[in-house]
């Protein structure tokens, strides 16, 4: 699937590296960086050391982006940062403020920048000065660093993100009270479908693996609560299009993975019915969510496509508006294409006896070649994960 992988590259990738930022005539006195291939968004906010509520609230509306979290590869962005090219004086005379404290914030943290390199100009009359939004005159009495109630680690094991944990922050509310309860697909002894692909051996259950725990970031950037029902702690989400298979993952709770199909079921079914227990009084909105990757004739093309209990509302609700964000995301960057993603009931084990509402997801037929690039290829993997996400968000509005 050429085209797929190519319009995720260009236009969907919203992880960054970013360019050392420059001032540009036609973007007045913020600050620009420009999108490349590599990083989360909220890397960012980390980098510039922008942990201030006012700041990363004028961020996406200086850029007037209304989903967050959705970036274009190649294109530069303001920071809420303003950039004084010539210090007139000192800190104060240059921003017209008064109090020596709240010049000398603004000096700690441009010469914080300057020791890490991000800032390439120290400060001094005649140079150059950056001062965040949050520290223009008018905003400092506002400005309380951002403590948010919830942290990451709150919100999910964050052993599971490896080195990229401290990358991950919580972005916005949007799914504060939700739990989401997911599974990837097989596990430990059951590697799932495979197939061996220019010499590697690839399985199922290491690329629903990666979607799975991408979506598990997404949703708590988010804040909502979630539960990675198969884990793997030798693995955070992963860049490489051919992920190395092996046996690692357990069952939440370091539980070994059993080999005989309806006892690992029933096994994961059971963590997720413990938990759903657990958090039933707690939180208002629960979801399981089931990540599989399907195998077919290699001839037959398949879009994503979803199964859900034949008599829950709620997960056929969830599934129309997953196809539905599918489908809206396939003609703005396939226009023309078409998407034939289809929505079906089917009494599969975790459908039926998990407690909550729960939709199963098939990626796509790994024998297909233009299937293949939909979950070999990072970028498409973080896309449908994203995507996913866009649409359990949507699931909630809607039911609030």
């Amino acid at each position: 699937m050429k085209k797929f992988s190519l319009f995720l590259l260009f236009s969907i990738c919203f992880s960054s590296s970013l360019v050392h930022a420059k001032i540009q005539k036609d973007s007045a006195d913020w600050l620009h960086y420009t999108i490349q291939k590599g990083d989360y968004a909220s890397k960012i906010f980390e980098k510039y050391h922008l942990n201030n509520e006012l700041d990363i609230q004028a961020f996406w509306e200086i850029n007037q982006i209304k989903n967050k979290q959705i970036l274009v590869l190649g294109v530069s962005y303001k920071l809420p940062i303003k950039v004084y090219p010539k210090m007139a004086g000192n800190i104060r005379s240059t921003i017209g403020i008064s109090d020596y404290n709240h010049a000398l914030r603004i000096q700690n943290w441009n010469l914080h920048l300057e020791k890490e390199g991000i800032k390439t100009q120290k400060m001094g009359p005649g140079k150059e000065l950056w001062v965040r939004k949050s520290d223009l005159s008018g905003n400092y009495t506002q400005a309380k660093e951002s403590k948010s109630e919830l942290k990451i680690s709150d919100l999910i094991d964050t052993r599971l993100f490896g080195k990229e944990a401290n990358n991950i922050q919580i972005l916005d509310s949007s799914l504060k009270g939700s739990v989401f309860y997911i599974i990837s697909g097989h596990g430990g002894p059951d590697p799932g479908t495979n197939i061996t692909l220019d010499g590697h051996f690839l399985c199922e259950d290491e690329y629903a693996y990666d979607v799975s725990l991408r979506l598990a970031k997404e949703l708590v950037q988010k804040s909502a609560k979630v539960y990675m029902i198969v884990q793997d702690f030798s693995h955070g989400i992963r860049e490489e299009k051919y992920l190395k298979h092996d046996r690692n993952e357990k069952v939440i709770g370091n539980k070994e993975i059993p080999l005989n199909q309806i006892k690992r079921l029933q096994q994961r079914t059971d963590a997720v019915n413990q938990l759903y227990q657990q958090n039933k009084n707690k939180y208002t909105h629960h979801r399981c969510i089931e990540i599989h990757v399907d195998s077919r004739s290699k001839k037959e093309q398949i879009d994503v496509f979803f199964y859900h209990h034949g008599q829950s509302s709620k997960g056929k609700d969830l599934s129309n508006l997953m196809l539905e964000t599918f489908k809206n995301k396939y003609e703005t960057y396939q226009k023309g294409r078409g998407y034939q993603g289809e929505i079906k009931t089917r009494n599969l084990y975790t459908i039926v006896h998990a407690h909550p509402t729960t939709v199963y997801i098939e990626l796509g037929n790994i024998q297909h070649k233009k299937d293949q690039q939909r979950i070999l290829i990072p970028e498409n993997r973080e896309a449908l994960a994203k995507w996913m996400a866009e649409a359990v968000e949507l699931e909630k509005k809607k039911n609030r």
